[in-house]
């Protein structure tokens, strides 16, 4: 199932993202943004599949439309938060991914616990 690899790659992604904040070691920084980001197309994928797979109710391509549309949404304006924050403290972007990510990991485990998905 989907569901437990969507946990673990989202709360992966967020420690990740989190350690971002507190090292300044360039080379650790190189391979850490590597992990982060095979871990982040990873996570993509999964809900993507996961999104798809629950689609009872309606076509599974107006789904799919609908979710990458949500995604291009989030990703304009996370993007320019992202970029405002990093304009005042860098570490701060950082600390904001991963809040998000952390959060995002908080619903999805909720959200199973109360087996709405």
């Amino acid at each position: 199932m989907v569901k437990l690899p969507l946990t673990l790659v989202l709360s992966a992604t967020s420690i990740i993202a989190l350690v971002f904040v507190f090292y300044r070691d360039m080379n650790f920084f190189l391979v850490l943004s590597i992990l982060f980001f095979i871990l982040n197309s990873l996570y993509l994928i999964l809900i993507q599949v996961y999104s798809g797979s629950m689609s009872r109710f309606a076509s599974n391509a107006s789904v799919m439309g609908l979710y990458n549309a949500i995604r291009s949404l989030g990703m304009v304006f996370g993007s320019f938060f992202a970029g405002a924050l990093y304009q005042n403290s860098i570490p701060s972007a950082f600390a904001y991914t991963s809040a998000t990510l952390f959060i995002a990991s908080l619903f999805f485990i909720l959200a199973i616990q109360q087996k709405k998905v």
